[in-house]
């Protein structure tokens, strides 16, 4: 566990070295703080995440919430916010960038980028993907929103979408000792990652060169060369720590394992190959096919239309032991008639899943279109063809 008591005059000594954006900083500490973590001290203990990525149900964990330093899994979050830019028309992958100042004095590891040098957004992505390059980190924030304190505020908002409730980023790269997480919330962020395909050829790379093969690139997740369906996504460590955030995908499962603060090396990954191994083995996503009277049209009194269409309102999608999709009960309930004028998402009835006498799965029943009141001139007509029998 951490010790409570941050070391807050050793990280601001550091001010100067790791070049931390001071108003997040403060945040990032007050937040440390709150949390009752020392963001200067190490953890005694490994955290693991299993999650399946279509369901997001967590197949297992171990000190899923121990907060700790970000350090490159930073790099994750910079990551998706500049997916985001390319997706939403903001940049593209040609787009070049011209390297400031401030990229190019940034420590750690890096790709040597010079003050003034002409780079694209892919090369960029490249650099944080395959390697860890921190000047790469605050070239493409920079790309992306004019400057990293911009970008950094898109990161946390980010952060506070995906529900990363014990995540901060005080800088892109994950220098700073203010930029925190836990494994829980590495878990989401890769998770969302995953969805993206197009990234796919950069996060499964083991070898790569950019700015016109100066700058060599080795992917430290030694799992991109051998794990089947490895689609990413970041690895890093040293004698005493070792991180990993992996995601796979076997036909329609995605399975994601963060291992953080794991003190072999060879264990990580060995331990992460077979957590997934184990969870492809174990389950399987299931999706229920409705009978139809689950979901047959409903009558509407004095509508416009006899009937109206309805729905589920959310899609099932459940991870359940493998083989048990037979032994999965549909029990439903809905009312036979709803008065008009009906609006698109009335709630009808419910439907649920259950195995083992476990509900698995539920949602409502929902109209699935709007249906107008009957109108005076259609009753008549309605009227006059049943007399005429028409």
């Amino acid at each position: 566990m951490f010790i409570t008591k941050i070391m807050l005059s050793v990280i601001l000594s550091l001010n100067s070295f790791f070049t931390p954006i001071a108003e997040y900083f403060e945040r990032g500490i007050e937040l440390a703080e709150r949390l009752g973590v020392s963001v200067s001290a190490g953890v005694s203990d490994s955290s693991v995440v299993v999650l399946e990525v279509n369901t997001m149900h967590t197949i297992k964990e171990q000190n899923p919430e121990e907060v700790m330093p970000a350090r490159h899994f930073a790099k994750l979050m910079t990551l998706l916010v500049t997916c985001e830019a390319v997706e939403n028309g903001e940049i593209t992958l040609d787009t070049i960038t011209t390297v400031s100042k401030n990229a190019n004095a940034m420590q750690g590891t890096q790709i040597w980028l010079d003050i003034g040098e002409k780079i694209s957004i892919e090369e960029l992505i490249k650099a944080i993907t395959i390697g860890n390059a921190n000047d790469a980190c605050v070239a493409l924030s920079e790309a992306v929103a004019s400057t990293e304190t911009n970008f950094v505020e898109l990161m946390n908002v980010k952060a506070k979408q995906l529900g990363m409730e014990s995540t901060y980023f005080a800088d892109c790269t994950g220098i700073s000792d203010a930029t925190i997480t836990t494994a829980k919330d590495v878990a989401i962020l890769t998770a969302e990652l995953s969805k993206r395909e197009w990234i796919y050829p950069y996060t499964t790379t083991w070898l790569d060169n950019v700015r016109s093969n100066k700058t060599e690139l080795v992917n430290n997740n030694r799992l991109v060369r051998t794990y089947d369906g490895i689609i990413g996504f970041k690895a890093y460590g040293d004698d005493e720590q070792n991180f990993l955030s992996a995601a796979a995908k076997r036909n329609d499962m995605t399975v994601v394992c963060v291992v953080m603060n794991e003190k072999d090396k060879d264990y990580m990954f060995t331990s992460a190959r077979d957590n997934m191994n184990k969870a492809f083995a174990a389950y399987e996503i299931f999706v229920p096919k409705y009978e139809k009277e689950v979901l047959d049209d409903i009558s509407v009194n004095c509508g416009e239309k006899l009937n109206c269409k309805v729905r589920a309102k959310d899609n099932a999608c459940v991870l359940i032991p493998k083989g048990r999709g037979e032994d999965v009960e549909v029990e439903f309930d809905r009312v036979s008639i709803v008065p008009s004028p009906v609006k698109k998402g009335t709630i009808v009835g419910g439907v649920s899943l259950k195995l083992d006498d476990e509900i698995i799965f539920s949602t409502d029943i929902v109209t699935d279109e709007n249906i107008a009141e009957l109108t005076l001139l259609e009753a008549y007509r309605r009227l006059l063809l049943e007399l005429l029998n028409i």
